[in-house]
């Protein structure tokens, strides 16, 4: 089995897997105990087939494909205490506590 086939038998990867790089992690067992090895995969170019970087995989082998830096699809924060709707919330980057207050209802607030 190569990087390949492991990447195509998950299921292909996520849009946001961040490909010009992953790390695959080799366990070696040695009369002096195991030994670890990393090394960094061009997973582009495994998965177009190319033979030096679409490795083939050993047992106990892992691969780590990470996200693409600075990609959150959404972060959420969880509001309680003294407001009208408490609860967690999806919040959007750059937005403001005092927005994020205003949307989970201030108590304080007197409303007509």
């Amino acid at each position: 089995m190569t990087v390949k086939d492991l990447i195509s038998l998950s299921g292909g990867t996520k849009y946001y897997a961040y490909l010009k790089e992953g790390e695959l992690t080799r366990l070696h067992v040695t009369d002096a105990g195991p030994r670890v090895e990393k090394m960094n995969v061009d997973l582009e170019k495994a998965l177009a087939g190319d033979p030096p970087s679409n490795l083939s995989l050993r047992e106990n082998d892992q691969l780590f494909i990470r996200t693409i830096p600075e990609w959150k699809m959404y972060s959420q924060v969880t509001v309680l205490g003294e407001i009208r709707f408490p609860g967690t919330y999806t919040v959007r980057k750059g937005e403001k506590l005092s927005s994020l207050i205003e949307r989970a209802g201030d108590s304080r607030k007197r409303r007509i």
